[in-house]
């Protein structure tokens, strides 16, 4: 019982003090002072549930009474209370990120000792508004172990019967990531929180774990269904459970990692040895061991073994393999051609069918989607008949993002559907773009596929435009593309830094397992919609899909991991290397000269032809970046100046005075640049260009 009785205190006569505009003279229950007006001084009084930094920031504790919970950020010169002390303290409301909280607080006194509140409790659906501030408990099973963040914060997800639970724990809370294993059915008491996404969002809802008091564990995970597929597992073997997309950030070494089926072990070649696992943050390439039968597509499984990378693809060499029950992966929908942060996952995509070529049992079929050609590639173990494509009609496919092997000329990342029901195709393509080599968006003029960026400077066909995070306040409300090194990182995301500004990226839905998987130092990319933080009021950058997040090592590069020699790249097009580096075709051959021991006696006549060699290659990297900014400088100028109806690509069309005041005098001298107003990609000539050559010396 109470030393001292707190029924007076949460009991005022409600006609004293109008819930709109609560007096700070009077003493008023936590639930009428929830309902006033942020920024209004108000007096409450509770008992202390949640000690100061469980609740994920330092000076923040909770306190209760009969009616409802809040959240109290106290004074850095304030004492902190042990829970269970009955305080009466006056404060303004405030609701940072969602969560309401008493700030500013004066005239803090405590009253004694109260017992604790019965926790409420609660599961995926209840967990709300009407909850936060509240003691709460919650009974689920874990979907996985606590991802664990820089600062040593833990977060991880309990399944109930009526949705998941985000479960938060602090870093003094003393809990380590292995308390909670993943199948774990748990019963979980705290402090109800919320941080949403945005102003006014009702996303977010958390609930803090205070110390290894608040894990009760009621069982463990079921036991396997099929010993059969794991002839040397072992469970104790078994090291810390991790995400798929922190494994693959590994690159290296032994891990862990669960994950839903999603391809049959006949699809990839004849071994029956080669799956695809995938969960909420990525996909992965899974070699079973010699003598393990392939669980059926659906199948949720647990691996253990070494990752690395085959064909530059992501890969586990499995040692143990444990069924944990069933998972159905849907495809992730998307609008743009697909790359390294697609690797292996299940997409959907819908276009035209603009060209289909057949090699035996084996088809390759181009999807014109949103004016880029995106490769579908028909294998062999997919079963899927070359006639059942046709062009000119449009198709919905459904499969998995493979990248091209190490030696293919197409560097483009394919989808593979899996059987003949992931292809559906529907009746003739409206317009023009559905014929093949018609020229329309996305073709070269002679039919062949645009090069991927021909959409204009700074941006991926297709794509959202790539843009500087100084620049994020031009672009609120719209998908863009930054990257840049990150300089922090939080429990909810990170802050990244491109030399320009520094912003903060925010991670939630899919993307915010991944929390755990970025350390400081990393350079990435992200992909998401600029929004404005309900907090601060500056930009942030929104990320809910997992596949927004790449790590620069990953793009465009389509042969890391492979094991080519170091000159096997002779195509004189390729863009490998800067010119002049180890893409050159010049380099080699002159680094080969100065490297060669057997020639010690080159003398002067070989210094001076290497000087000469070594000259010429100057001059070439010279002549081909000064190409390179031409055309990019062009298209630049070009965009500045055409509007809708300028005649870019199509019919020309009068000039406005400001162009035709501009159309005569050339930009950039004889470098090849054209007049300003000229259609993109074309060097037009004049008096002093005589050839293309000619500009290209010049």
């Amino acid at each position: 019982m109470p030393t001292v009785s707190p029924s007076p205190t949460p009991n005022p006569t409600p006609s004293a003090s109008p819930s709109s505009s609560p007096s700070d003279t009077q003493t008023i229950s936590i639930a009428e002072a929830r309902n006033g007006t942020v920024g209004t001084r108000v007096r409450v009084g509770g008992v202390v549930t949640a000690e100061a930094g469980r609740l994920g920031t330092p000076p923040l504790i909770a306190i209760q009474d009969s009616t409802a919970g809040i959240a109290v950020r106290l004074a850095d010169t304030t004492p902190r209370p042990a829970a269970g002390t009955w305080l009466e303290l006056s404060g303004k409301i405030a609701d940072p990120y969602g969560q309401l909280e008493l700030r500013s607080i004066s005239a803090v006194r405590a009253a004694g000792q109260a017992a604790l509140p019965a926790p409420l409790g609660v599961d995926g659906l209840s967990l709300g508004e009407a909850t936060e501030g509240r003691l709460v408990v919650v009974e689920g099973v874990a979907a996985g172990r606590p991802v664990k963040a820089t600062s040593g914060d833990l977060t991880f997800i309990v399944t109930t019967t009526h949705g998941p639970v985000r479960i938060a724990v602090d870093a003094t809370a003393g809990i380590v990531p292995t308390s909670v294993g993943a199948g774990d059915r748990l019963s979980l008491t705290g402090v109800a929180g919320q941080r949403a996404s945005r102003k006014g969002a009702p996303d977010g809802y958390r609930i803090w774990i205070r110390g290894p008091a608040d894990i009760v564990r009621l069982g463990g995970p079921s036991a396997s269904p099929s010993p059969s597929t794991s002839p040397s597992a072992s469970p104790a073997s078994d090291g810390p459970l991790r995400t798929i997309a922190a494994a693959i950030l590994a690159g290296s070494g032994t891990v862990t990692i669960e994950g839903s089926i999603t391809t049959r072990a006949s699809l990839l070649d004849a071994t029956n040895r080669r799956v695809i696992v995938q969960d909420g943050t990525a996909a992965i390439e899974v070699l079973l061991p010699v003598g393990v039968s392939a669980p059926a597509v659906g199948v949720r499984i647990r691996v253990a073994g070494e990752v690395g990378r085959a064909y530059g693809a992501p890969r586990i060499r499995a040692a143990t393999v444990r069924r944990v029950g069933t998972g159905v992966v849907s495809p992730l929908e998307i609008r743009v051609a697909p790359g390294a942060a697609h690797e292996w996952r299940l997409v959907r995509v819908r276009g035209d069918i603009v060209e289909v070529h057949r090699s035996g049992d084996r088809w390759t079929a181009d999807l014109l989607v949103g004016g880029v050609r995106i490769p579908i590639v028909g294998l062999a173990g997919a079963g899927i008949p070359s006639a059942a494509l046709a062009t000119g009609r449009t198709a919905t496919i459904v499969g998995i993002v493979r990248r091209p092997y190490p030696t293919a000329s197409d560097r483009r990342f394919a989808i593979d559907p899996r059987s003949p029901a992931d292809l559906t195709v529907g009746g003739p393509a409206d317009g023009p773009s559905a014929s093949p080599g018609s020229g329309g968006s996305g073709s070269a003029s002679n039919g062949s596929v645009a090069p991927a960026g021909s959409s204009g400077p700074g941006s991926v066909a297709g794509g959202p435009p790539e843009v500087d995070l100084v620049e994020l306040v031009d672009h609120v409300g719209q998908a863009v593309r930054v990257g840049g090194l990150v300089q922090s990182v939080a429990v909810d995301g990170f802050r990244l830094d491109d030399g320009t500004a520094v912003a903060s990226v925010r991670l939630s839905g899919a993307a915010a397992d991944l929390a755990g998987s970025i350390v400081v130092g990393d350079a990435l990319s992200a992909t998401g919609r600029v929004e404005l933080d309900p907090a601060g009021g500056t930009t942030i950058v929104a990320v809910d899909d997992p596949a927004g997040i790449s790590l620069v090592g990953d793009l465009g590069d389509d042969s890391a991991g492979a094991s080519p020699g170091p000159f096997d790249s002779t195509d004189p097009n390729s863009t490998g290397g800067a010119p002049g580096g180890a893409g050159d075709p010049a380099t080699p051959a002159v680094a080969a000269g100065l490297a060669d021991l057997a020639v010690p006696e080159i003398g002067a006549l070989g210094l001076l032809l290497v000087s000469i060699a070594s000259l010429a290659v100057t001059l070439l990297r010279r002549r081909r970046m000064r190409r390179r900014w031409t055309a990019r400088i062009a298209d630049r100028l070009a965009a500045f100046v055409a509007g809708p109806g300028s005649g870019l690509g199509g019919a020309p069309t009068a000039p406005t005075a400001s162009m035709a005041a501009l159309t005569p005098v050339p930009v950039g001298g004889p470098s090849g640049i054209g007049p300003v107003g000229a259609s993109p990609g074309r060097r037009p000539r004049d008096a002093r260009q005589g050839s293309d050559h000619g500009s290209e010396e010049g």
